[in-house]
Parts: structure tokens; sequence; C-alpha cells
């Protein structure tokens, strides 16, 4: 079971196109983007969060205290010294749940969705799982330097993870983790833009899934899978 948070606040990704001056269906059928979501000045990674979280347990039943580990991945982290996870607890706290949960936040530019998923995978697979469900959170706010204005948007989504799921994680897997320079956000920097290689983040891109491509179909023992 799935649920997912986009803010109130949107751009037709069309007029955006006009608005920057960008080719026509650079954004659209370019990249595929329909709408551009943006935050309000009451809303931040933590709050979609709490929103999505809120949302999952209600319209799908989910005892509070069944609920056994709790992960998030993001990149906006509110607070540096406090997880998201932490501030998460306090929805399990007001509906009278013990504070038994497994996890914390995988701080991590798009990727770290991933791992909190395979987290919560590994947990209900594991010989420690006690038979609760696993909840993983993506949340982030991309705010990207002006002349990358078309990689902007924010969004939420929680995942209910458990045994005999509709939608089944095969056990093959592949990762490519690399150290590059493509997209970066310094500590100190005088904003918190990303400074971005484009045409770097792009080779480096392709690297890795020609990587996890290789390696998967080594995994799987075929030779019929193409990019």
């Amino acid at each position: 079971m799935l649920e997912l948070y986009v803010p109130r606040y949107g751009v037709d990704a069309a007029e955006l196109e006009t608005a920057h001056g960008a080719s026509s269906g650079k954004y659209t059928s370019g990249i595929g983007i329909q709408q551009f979501a943006c935050l309000g000045d009451d809303e931040d990674p933590s709050s979609m969060a709490l929103t999505v979280v809120q949302q999952l347990m209600a319209r799908h039943s989910v005892p509070w205290g069944g609920v056994g580990r709790l992960t998030v991945g993001t990149e906006s982290l509110t607070d540096r010294s406090k997880s998201i996870k932490s501030t998460l607890m306090r929805l399990f706290e007001d509906h009278g749940a013990y504070h038994d949960l497994e996890g914390t936040d995988c701080y991590n530019a798009c990727y770290g969705g991933t791992a909190a998923l395979l987290s919560s995978v590994d947990w209900v697979q594991s010989a420690v799982w006690d038979g609760r469900w696993a909840v993983s959170v993506c949340t982030d706010l991309a705010d990207p330097p002006e002349h990358f204005s078309f990689l902007a948007g924010v969004a939420c989504v929680a995942m209910l993870v458990g045994p005999d799921a509709p939608v089944q994680v095969e056990r093959e897997r592949a990762s490519c983790m690399l150290d590059r320079w493509d997209f970066w956000k310094p500590v100190g920097w005088k904003s918190m833009d990303p400074l971005v290689d484009g045409e770097m983040s792009k080779d480096v891109y392709m690297q890795a899934l020609r990587s996890c491509h290789t390696k998967l179909k080594a995994a799987l023992g075929v030779t019929n899978i193409c990019l």
C-alpha cells in the first residue's frame, strides 16, 4: 500500500517553458513533466512526511502499534541533529503507540528513498522480523540553481511493507556507488542550491545504469535484456 502527498501549489510545465524562455516542449515532451509542485511557507519535508504517514495509517486502517520499523529517505533534512523519523514518532506517541520502532533517516540525494525501502524489505525478510509492518517514507524538496530550474519539485510518498504484498520486490539486485563531483551541497555554502555539472551528471548516470545492467544480467543468468 502506498500514499502520495503533493503540495497544493503548482505551476503548469508549458507555462513555465514560456516564462523561462525555454524551447517549446523542453519540459513537457522532452522531460515528460506536466506540472511543477512547490511548497508554501507553512510546509517543509518534515511536515509532508507527517501528513503522508497520517494518511497511510488512516486510509488503510493500520494500527499504530502494528508498525515495527520506520525509515525515511531524504536529502532535505530540517535538523542535522535530529532525523525526520524522530519527528514522525510524534504521531505514534499521540496515538498511544509504544516507541519500539527501528529505523532512521537515509540521507542521500535520490538513492536515499531507495535505500529506505530496501532496508524495510530486508527487515521484513530477516530473522529479527517480529510480524509487524515496516513503513518507508520518501520526502524531498528540490531547490535547484536558476539555470537548472526545470529540476524543481517537491513531493512525499509513504509505503507500507510486509509479507504477501501485491507488489513484490525481487531478490536479485545490482548497485553502483561512485564518488563523483557532478552534484553536491557543501556545508557552509551561501545557499541550499546544489552545485551541478550537468554533462558529468548524465555521464555518471549512464555509467551507473550500465554497471547495474551488467551485474543484474549476470545475477539472473540471462543475456537478452537490453538497455
